[in-house]
């Protein structure tokens, strides 16, 4: 699988804000090939198996529509069932700027987000996802680190860089307590302040 995160093990670790988080619904956008859907959607099967949760986790792509490095839904479909996963994991054709609409205010306890981030997309998912999540709930992302915000395509397209945004941001700033996985491509994960709630999908 193409990913940047499998060399520091951040799979493990988004497994583990899963089965630590224990979320009823959680949200990926952004798939490529999978890898970050897997070790999420074990973590849904472990809260299945463990704690008897109904949880789900709804992933979404633009897949063949993004013209850039995508993945293919029909392969990420088969590495779910090959881990046996398929039943835990559902995947989708959508926009990362246009699904939020599927889901009501304070209802998403867990996003992750991997879009070819830079800090321009770090903003417009902040200022479209922010009020889907839960108090309480965790936004991850790749990237955060000066060192990735200073990777080759970034600075070829004039790209925003994530790391100030972190600090610049007034949804950030005022909503959110954060940390930075710093090892190569880095990870950022942003709590929401706040105790918890709950809701429906729309």
């Amino acid at each position: 699988m193409r990913t940047s995160y499998e060399q520091h093990s951040y799979g493990e670790i988004l497994k583990t804000f899963v089965i630590a988080l224990r979320p009823t619904i959680a949200v990926e956008v952004g798939v490529l090939d999978g890898y970050s859907t897997m070790y999420l959607g074990a973590g849904i099967k472990a809260l299945r198996e463990s704690f008897n949760m109904l949880s789900t986790l709804d992933c979404y792509d633009l897949w063949n529509d993004y013209e850039y490095k995508h993945g293919d839904i029909e392969n990420v479909k088969e590495y779910l069932k090959l881990f046996k996963l398929d039943g835990f994991v559902k995947l989708y054709k959508g926009d990362a700027f246009e699904v939020y609409k599927n889901y009501a205010d304070g209802c998403i306890d867990l996003l992750h987000f991997d879009i070819s981030n830079d800090g321009e997309k770090l903003e417009k998912v902040m200022e479209t996802w922010h009020h889907k999540i839960r108090q309480g709930g965790v936004i991850l992302f790749e990237g955060g680190s000066p060192e990735r915000d200073n990777i080759d395509w970034m600075k070829k397209y004039n790209k925003k860089p994530i790391n100030p945004v972190l600090f610049e941001n007034s949804i950030i700033t005022n909503s959110y307590m954060w940390v930075v996985y710093q090892n190569f491509p880095s990870l950022t994960v942003l709590f929401k302040k706040g105790g918890c709630c709950s809701c429906e999908l729309l």
